[in-house]
């Protein structure tokens, strides 16, 4: 079934458009990509967020002082790789929990 395509005024510009066409249109949101399928989580928080976080990570090193080769040290990834699958909710240990139970 075709529709005729209308502008922003409701005047028609000649163009015709099939129904579908019309309805992928209306109901593609802007986490979708651009072949039409919905965008994994992963896919809408690489978009701008992870620049943001890698300029945290830095800023962290620096103002804490910690060498920059820690990011090589195999200890340091297998920490990142356990916080980002207890995700979210994830709570550092605080201060005293660090220097009391857990380095003891």
């Amino acid at each position: 079934m075709k529709k005729i395509k209308f502008n922003s005024l409701g005047q028609t510009d000649g163009e015709e458009e099939d129904s579908e066409s019309i309805t992928s249109k209306m109901f593609k949101s802007k986490s979708t990509s651009p072949d039409g399928f919905q965008a994994t989580l992963n896919q809408i928080y690489e978009r701008g967020d992870k620049e943001k976080v890698d300029a945290q990570i830095a800023e962290f090193f620096y103002k804490s002082v910690i060498p920059f080769n820690i990011i090589r040290n195999p200890a340091f990834a297998k920490m990142r790789d356990m916080i980002g699958r207890y995700g979210v909710r994830y709570k550092p240990p605080t201060y005293q929990d660090i220097r009391k139970k857990l380095l003891k």
